[in-house]
């Protein structure tokens, strides 16, 4: 037997002491046994192959598990799979063809789903999270081919429903058809606040800042506030000329934030309901008080007046 059909790319030469050649003598015909230094030696060899081959498949495996969860270099891939897979369902967002909803849907969608998916895949699943309008608009897209069909799609879909005047429109129209705050109303004050700083997160995104910064936008803006809102923030504005610039839409975002915390603070709450009580008390010296008030005034008479005789009293002799 020749020691070549041991020999692999990665197996480290013999030394030379291992290397001469035996006589058939040596040999002793057919019966002939390694060296167990030798055999050892050739063991050692073969691990290290086999260890040279493990490491070059789980590098692979790792750069290939990488672009889909992110393994940080030198972690163990099977893992971060796992990992991953004990983590929550990513939530899809549904389009319905809200043209509001257009930039948020579609920044989802490209977040969960990624080329190495396949465009197939991605396509039936855009169909999929697609309703009404939006779907029927992207169906016929699955006739085409994979990379076809899911570009063109997309391409639809913002031709449709994602052109950037449109949503401005329709983002900025919706914030101003807000009913105006009257009085002291924490809830509608937050909603007003939270309205305002989703409509300036989307148009900075869109670099659609200027029609935000429009002064019929700013204006409209600030007459939904209560009136001793719109005093505070005279104020303000006051002070922002004096630096030199206009009023901006990001000012008055920062002041109806701060006045909406303000009012939704424990003392906040405890003016309000001050404030309430105030109303109250101003509504029974002008005569407008409620039945179930009238009636609650009625008793107290009764059970404090010294000349009304009780049912549980025994008899008196009421002196007038």
């Amino acid at each position: 037997m020749s020691t070549e059909n041991h020999k692999t790319d990665h197996i480290p030469e013999l030394s030379p002491r291992y290397s001469e050649t035996h006589s058939d003598e040596q040999l002793g015909g057919n019966t002939y046994r390694m060296d167990p230094l030798l055999e050892l030696e050739l063991a050692e060899g073969r691990e290290h192959y086999n260890q040279a081959v493990v490491d070059k498949t789980m590098t692979y495996e790792s750069t290939s598990a990488s672009h889909a969860l992110d393994v940080p270099p030198g972690k163990d891939w099977i893992t971060m799979i796992s990992r991953a897979l004990d983590l929550p369902k990513k939530e899809i967002i549904r389009f319905d063809g809200n043209p509001m909803n257009y930039w948020s849907s579609i920044r989802n969608f490209e977040e969960c789903f990624d080329e190495s998916v396949g465009f197939r895949f991605m396509l039936n699943h855009l169909i999929q999270y697609c309703d009404g309008k939006a779907k029927a608009t992207i169906v016929q897209c699955a006739l085409l081919g994979p990379e076809e069909g899911y570009r063109k799609a997309l391409e639809l879909l913002e031709e449709a429903f994602g052109q950037k005047h449109i949503v401005v429109h329709a983002l900025i129209d919706k914030m101003l058809n807000i009913p105006a705050i009257k009085g002291t109303d924490p809830d509608n004050l937050g909603r007003l606040s939270r309205e305002m700083r989703i409509r300036g997160l989307t148009l900075r995104q869109m670099n659609y800042v200027s029609d935000l910064n429009s002064a019929k936008t700013i204006e409209c803006t600030f007459l939904k506030l209560p009136l001793h809102l719109q005093r505070e923030w005279v104020k303000v504005a006051c002070r922002i000329s004096k630096t030199g610039r206009e009023s901006l839409f990001k000012d008055l975002c920062e002041f109806v934030k701060e006045q909406s915390d303000i009012a939704n603070t424990r003392y906040g709450l405890l003016v309000i309901c001050g404030n309430n009580s105030d109303k109250r008390d101003v509504g029974v010296s002008k005569g407008k008080i409620t039945m179930q008030q009238a009636y609650n005034m009625e008793e107290l008479v009764i059970a404090t007046s010294p000349y009304v005789v009780h049912p549980t009293w025994s008899a008196q002799v009421i002196i007038l």
